[in-house]
């Protein structure tokens, strides 16, 4: 990932989504200087999501090996 040779100072968060009642992980990423945030998105420019915490945590190691990692779990309504 591109950012995160750019920036030192990030954060990213893996937050829990429902799509068609079904748990999926999207990605955002924190700037903390900036206070600015953005969501990972596929080539099509569509949200990356993926369906394992897993697969998403192997990701971001892949990727952004030295980042700061918050995961949110939403509360049952």
């Amino acid at each position: 990932m591109l950012l995160a040779e750019a920036q030192s100072e990030y954060t990213v968060k893996l937050i829990e989504t429902a799509q068609s009642n079904t748990r999926w992980w999207r990605m955002e990423i924190n700037l903390s200087p900036q206070n600015k945030v953005y969501e990972v998105v596929t080539a099509l420019g569509k949200t990356k999501t993926w369906k394992s915490l897993d697969i998403a945590i192997d990701f971001l190691k892949e990727t952004c090996p030295s980042a700061d990692l918050c995961v949110v779990v939403l509360k049952p309504s």
